[in-house]
C-alpha cells in the first residue's frame, strides 16, 4: 500500500509553496517583506526530507550520515537561494503604487454649474521598479445615486486665486519616475461640471482616485472624504453668497 512520510509531505508542501510564491511575484500579486519570509518558511519545510531521506539515513557510519546530511541541506539552501535570486533580480521588477487622499477643497465654479475639487494626495511606490505616474482620473458616487460622476483633470494650477499656489502632484511624478519605496505628496485638481459643491462635500460621497504606471497598469483608491484633525475639508462660498 502506498504511503507517504511526514518529511515527504512537508517537502512537497514547501516546493509547491515556493512555486506559488514565484508565480505570485511574477504576476505582481505579492510584494513587500512578506515574500522573503515566506520563502524561508518554504525552505524550512524541505529540510526534514534532506535529513531523513534513505540516502542519508542509510549511511553506514555516523560521520558519513552527517556529511550526507550537510550536503543535502546545502543543496536545499542553494536551490532556494537560486530561486530567491531569480525572483528578486531575474527581471526589472514592477511598480506598485498606493494612493491616499489626505485632504480636499471644494470650490464652486463661478458663472456655470459645477465644482472644482482640489485634492491633497500621497502616492507611494511599493514595488521594485521605478515608474512614472500618469493618467490621473477621479470618479465620485454621490449620496442616493448608484452611477458614478466622472471628473475632468485640470492641468492649470492653482485652480483658484483665493488659494495659495501648490505643487501639482502630476507634475512631480508625471515627468520624473517614482523610485521603489519612495513617496510623493502634492495636489491634483479636477472639475465636476454640473455637480453641486454641497453634494460633493457630503460625508457620504465616495471618491475613487486612479492612476496608471508607465506600463499601463491601473491603480485606484476608493473611500469616503478625508476626516480628522489633520485633514482639510473646505467649501469656499461663491461670490453671490451661495454654496
Amino acid at each position: 500500500m502506498f504511503g507517504i512520510s511526514l518529511s515527504d509531505a512537508l517537502a512537497v508542501v514547501g516546493i509547491v509553496a515556493a512555486i506559488i510564491l514565484a508565480v505570485l511575484d511574477k504576476t505582481g500579486k505579492l510584494n513587500g517583506p512578506m515574500l522573503p519570509l515566506l520563502l524561508v518558511g518554504a525552505a524550512a519545510l524541505t529540510i526534514p526530507l534532506a535529513l531523513w531521506n534513505p540516502w542519508v539515513a542509510g549511511a553506514p557510519s555516523a560521520m558519513l550520515r552527517l556529511a550526507r546530511g550537510m550536503f543535502m541541506c546545502s543543496a536545499v539552501v542553494m536551490a532556494y537561494s537560486a530561486l530567491s535570486i531569480w525572483i528578486f533580480t531575474g527581471g526589472a521588477g514592477k511598480p506598485a503604487f498606493r494612493l491616499s487622499i489626505d485632504g480636499a477643497v471644494f470650490i464652486p465654479i463661478r458663472l456655470v454649474s459645477g465644482t472644482n475639487v482640489r485634492l491633497m494626495v500621497t502616492i507611494t511606490n511599493e514595488g521594485r521598479a521605478a515608474s512614472i505616474a500618469k493618467g490621473w482620473a477621479i470618479r465620485a458616487t454621490l449620496p442616493g445615486q448608484v452611477s458614478e460622476v466622472e471628473g475632468e483633470y485640470l492641468y492649470v494650477m492653482p485652480i483658484s486665486p483665493a488659494l495659495p499656489p501648490g505643487v501639482s502632484l502630476a507634475d512631480k511624478v508625471g515627468n520624473v519616475p517614482l523610485l521603489p519605496n519612495a513617496r510623493a505628496e502634492g495636489e491634483l485638481a479636477f472639475a465636476f461640471p454640473g455637480v453641486d459643491s454641497a453634494a460633493l462635500a457630503d460625508k457620504e460621497t465616495r471618491l475613487t482616485l486612479s492612476v496608471d504606471d508607465s506600463e499601463g497598469r491601473k491603480y485606484s483608491s476608493t473611500g469616503g472624504l478625508p476626516s480628522g484633525p489633520i485633514k482639510k475639508l473646505l467649501i469656499i462660498p461663491r461670490s453671490d453668497g451661495k454654496q
